[in-house]
C-alpha cells in the first residue's frame, strides 16, 4: 500500500511538473512561429521543462522531508511509583517534524503473542481505578493515542515485580487478578521483543532483548 501511495506521488510530481509545462511550451512554440531552426527549438524546450520539472520535483521532496514527522528514539527509563507496586519500564522518544502522524500505537511482538502497548494517557481499564474490578471492553480505548510534533512520549513496555517480568499492556490488568484475558505477559530476560510504531505516514519497528532494554534504562 505504502510503495503505491509513493508510485501515485512521484507520478502526480512528474506530470505536474514535466509533461504539463512540456505541452504548453509545444503548443505556445507552434502559436508563435519559429524563431529558429524548429529543432533547435524543440531542444530547448525540452532541455527548459526537464530543469524545471527536476528543480519543482527536488523542492517538493525537501518540503516533505522537512514536514515528515519522524520517530526519535531517546531511551527507556524506569519508573519505580506505581499503584500494583513493583517497576514500570518506559519508552521514551520525541515526534520530530510539522507534521502530526495523527492516531497511533505502538505495538509489542514476542514468541507467538502480541499486545499493544497501552498509553499512559488513556485510563486504565477498570472500574473505579480498583486493580480487582477489570473491565475489558475498556482496553481497545488504551491501543491508540494522537500524537503531535516536536513533543516527548513516555509508554511503559514492562513490568517488574519479585523478578517476575512481564510486558505491560491493558490486558496485563487482567493477568495481575488472575484473569484468563489476553496473552500470558511473563517473559524471560533473554527474550526479544519486537516494537512497531504505526502513525500516518510514520512507522519505527525494531528489536531489543528484554535484558537490554533492562539493563540500559536511566
Amino acid at each position: 500500500m505504502e510503495n503505491k501511495c509513493l508510485i501515485k506521488k512521484y507520478l502526480i510530481t512528474f506530470i505536474k511538473y514535466l509533461v504539463i509545462p512540456l505541452i504548453l511550451a509545444v503548443i505556445e512554440l507552434f502559436f508563435s512561429g519559429y524563431k529558429n531552426n524548429i529543432y533547435i527549438d524543440i531542444l530547448m524546450i525540452v532541455t527548459t521543462s526537464v530543469t524545471a520539472g527536476y528543480t519543482g520535483f527536488l523542492l517538493v521532496e525537501i518540503v516533505d522531508y522537512l514536514r515528515k514527522s519522524k520517530f526519535h528514539f531517546i531511551s527507556f527509563t524506569k519508573q519505580s511509583s506505581f499503584n500494583s507496586g513493583g517497576e514500570l519500564i518506559n519508552l521514551n522518544f520525541e515526534i520530530k517534524g510539522s507534521k502530526s502522524p495523527g492516531y497511533s500505537n505502538i505495538q509489542i511482538n514476542w514468541d507467538d503473542k502480541s499486545v499493544y502497548a497501552k498509553w499512559p494517557e488513556t485510563a486504565n481499564p477498570l472500574e473505579g481505578d480498583r486493580f480487582d474490578k477489570f473491565l475489558p471492553n475498556l482496553v481497545p480505548q488504551t491501543f491508540h493515542l494522537t500524537l503531535y510534533p516536536n513533543k516527548q512520549y513516555s509508554v511503559p513496555l514492562l513490568h517488574i515485580k519479585d523478578n517476575v517480568i512481564t510486558v505491560f499492556s491493558g490486558w496485563w490488568f487482567a493477568w495481575n487478578i488472575g484473569l484468563p484475558y489476553g496473552p500470558i505477559p511473563i517473559i524471560k530476560p533473554t527474550t526479544t521483543l519486537r516494537l512497531s510504531f504505526n502513525g500516518s505516514d510514520l512507522s519505527w519497528n525494531k528489536e531489543y532483548l528484554v535484558t537490554e532494554i533492562i539493563e540500559n534504562n536511566n
